[in-house]
Parts: structure tokens; sequence; C-alpha cells
């Protein structure tokens, strides 16, 4: 598309005998407009397989996602392009509608999402758009009082017989502040532009007294109002785009990423032959401080290397793996979190629970136990009316024992 821009600005130079465009394009660039219609053709046939095998392949499905209508369209718009190229007739419509392959250029969105920098650039000004039209409203206003207010202030002086302006003086005015639009575009100018060459006009040709209201608007809108708004705008926006899911999912997988290249590169830095850090190897390179310092700043304080190589060492084997180095340093890491704290509360209460179910079981076992070794000491359950109660007072306390240990 750029090149197509180029090669017709080339020819609208030579028609126009603007200098340096001495050559029509068709001498300047020849064989650009055969290159640009093969160009178009193959990528119009390549996206226009691309559609129908998506297609075939998902059917319905194809229709759910947006980007498979995007696709649709830019495929649409090609055919049409080409069928109003090969007719012999030219319109401003037509050349409106060829204007629309300038959204093929959206496409190239998709092809950003593996850079994590441009997803996040990308994702924040999507989330930007709340804020962007609060900030274009507050402008607008402040805007649209200063103008409204030179305006009425120079078309006084204008009219009136004070001040004596010339046709050239009035002419100037009239280009900065003579109807609402210019007068507004001269205060986004003063605002967000060059604003001496307003002040400038005001001075020499109506007073000097203008100078007050244009450093007054260039430091309270241009400077302090245009400042805050920027940080507003930011912090909006950057706290908006961090809760992304996609913005969340890849920070996550950055860190990942970090965390697994530093731990492999220490593993390889302590034993450069094994597959396994032993103790010794482990000792050796915690006897160096700035081993120690090293795995401070990554969140694990090495105050006490063995119980840090326990802790590691997961398997009971005396050594550690890469897999046990990288998962076992990501677990300790850092202040204990939410999910460990989690973790730990459920494994306390099933040991509560599983303590409370042996205690359980050992009450009921001496329970059955005090009854069959009672059993097998021989008592004898006394049936009434068999013998008269026993009258000696040894004999009344093991009558009622019988009875107690039989019932």
């Amino acid at each position: 598309m750029a090149i197509e821009v180029q090669y017709t600005g080339l020819q609208w130079g030579y028609e126009l005998n603007y200098e340096g465009y001495n050559l029509p394009a068709s001498e300047a660039w020849p064989g650009v407009p055969t290159f640009l219609t093969a160009i178009e053709t193959f990528f119009g046939c390549f996206f226009l397989l691309e559609v129908v095998l998506k297609l075939c392949a998902l059917g319905k499905e194809f229709l759910c996602d947006p980007w498979n209508w995007f696709d649709s369209l830019l495929v649409l718009l090609w055919l049409v392009d080409t069928l109003l190229t090969n007719l012999p007739i030219e319109t401003p419509f037509l050349r409106l509608i060829r204007l629309m392959r300038l959204i093929r250029l959206v496409k190239l969105v998709r092809a950003i999402q593996g850079f994590d920098s441009l997803i996040v650039m990308t994702t924040a000004l999507q989330h930007s758009v709340n804020a962007l039209l609060w900030v274009a409203v507050i402008m607008i206003m402040v805007q649209l009082l200063f103008a409204l207010l030179l305006n009425q202030v120079l078309m006084t002086f204008v009219a009136g017989s004070f001040f004596d302006f010339s046709v050239q003086e009035q002419t100037q005015l009239f280009e900065y502040f003579g109807t609402f639009p210019r007068a507004m575009l001269t205060m986004f100018q003063m605002t967000l532009g060059t604003w001496v060459p307003v002040a400038r006009i005001l001075q020499e040709v109506v007073s000097p007294a203008f100078n007050v209201i244009t450093i007054l608007h260039k430091v309270t809108v241009g400077f302090a109002c245009i400042g805050v708004i920027n940080g507003v705008f930011m912090q909006e926006t950057m706290r908006v785009a961090q809760t992304d899911d996609v913005i969340m999912m890849r920070d996550v997988a950055r860190k990942e990423k970090i965390h697994g290249k530093k731990m492999q590169d220490f593993f390889h830095y302590t034993n450069r032959v094994g597959s396994t850090i032993t103790r010794s190897d482990w000792n050796a390179v915690m006897e160096n401080a700035g081993a120690r310092h090293w795995f401070t700043a990554q969140g694990l304080a090495m105050h006490d290397p063995d119980v840090v190589f326990c802790l590691l060492d997961q398997d009971n084997k005396g050594c550690i793996t890469v897999q046990e180095l990288l998962r076992g340093v990501s677990q300790l890491q850092g202040p204990a979190r939410s999910m460990d704290l989690a973790s730990l509360a459920e494994s306390n209460r099933r040991l509560l629970a599983e303590v409370k179910d042996l205690l359980q079981n050992s009450r009921s076992e001496n329970v059955s136990a005090s009854r069959k070794r009672a059993k097998e000491a021989g008592t004898v359950r006394f049936k009434p009316g068999d013998i008269s109660a026993p009258t000696s007072p040894h004999l009344s306390t093991l009558y009622r024992s019988n009875e107690a240990i039989v019932l």
C-alpha cells in the first residue's frame, strides 16, 4: 500500500511540474504496477484460500470467532476491489471503496500476539478509551471557554473605534479568531503546539496586555492541566490494563521462564557434569557469600543451607535434581502465601480428625477388652429366687459386684 501511494505521488508531482519530479511514474519506477498487481493477487488468493479452509474445517464454529468475520470482510473487499479495477469506470465513490483496503492493516494486530511489549501497549490502548473520552470532554470545555472569551473580546475591539486596525491586521485576527472553528483550533495550537506565534500576534497587533492571557493560559492549561491529565490518564490506563487476563497470564509465564532460566544456570554452575546436586556440592557452593546473597535476592534467605537442602530434596535421596530445584525454590521463596497457609490448615484438620478417630477406636477396644476379661474371670449371675440374698457384708458386696458386671 505504501509503494502504491508513493507511485501515485510521483505521478502527481510530475503532473504539477513540481521541482524534482521530472519523470512520470511509469518511467521513474517502471514495472511497479505489474509488481503491485501480482502481490495483490497473491495475497488475495492466499486469504481467500485461508477463509475457505477454515470454513470447511470449523463449520459452524467459524461464525463464532470475530476474527473469522474480519478475514471474510477482507476477502470480500479484495474481490470488490478487483472487480472495480477491471471495470472501465472511475468515480470518487469507487476510489472510496478501494480505500477500504486500509482495513487490512488491522490484521497486523493478530501478528503481535507473540510480543509481550507490543501486546501490553495494544491492550493499554484498548483500555484507555474510557479515560480518553473524559479527557477529551475536559479539554474541549476548557478550550471552548477560552476560545469564546478571546473571540468576543477581539471582535469587540475590531468593531469599536478604540483601536484602528488595518485590513492586514484584521485579516490576521480573523485567521486565528474570526470564527468558532478558527478560535478552537487556535486554542488547541496554544495548548498542544506552538503558542508563541499566537501570543506575538496578540501583542503586536492588539496590545501587550494580552500577554497576561496567553501566559496564564499556557501555565494553567498547557502545563498544569495537561500534566495532571497525562498522569491521571496513564495511571487509569495502566490500572485497567494490569487487570487484563492476557497481560496477567503473560506476566506469570514470563516470570516462570525467568525463574527457570536462573535455576538452570545455578544448577549448571553447581554441578557442571552430573545430573544432580549432592549435599557436598551444595555446601561447597553455599560457602561462598555471593551464592547466599544471590538466593536472598531471589526471595529465599539462606540462613541455614543444610535445612534448605533437606527441604529441596523432596524424595530424600541425598541429591537434588533440576526439577526439584525449580519446584522447591519456587515454593520456598518469598513470604508465606495464602495457598501455603490454606494447605497447612487443611493438613492440620485432617491430622486432627485422624487422631480423634484413633482415640475413639482405642476407647472402644479398651471397653470391649474389659468386658471380655470380666466374663473370662468366672463371674456368676444370681437369678432372682435361686438363692437368698447373702447375709454377711463380704458376700453382699460380692453379690452386688457380680450383678453389676453381668448386667
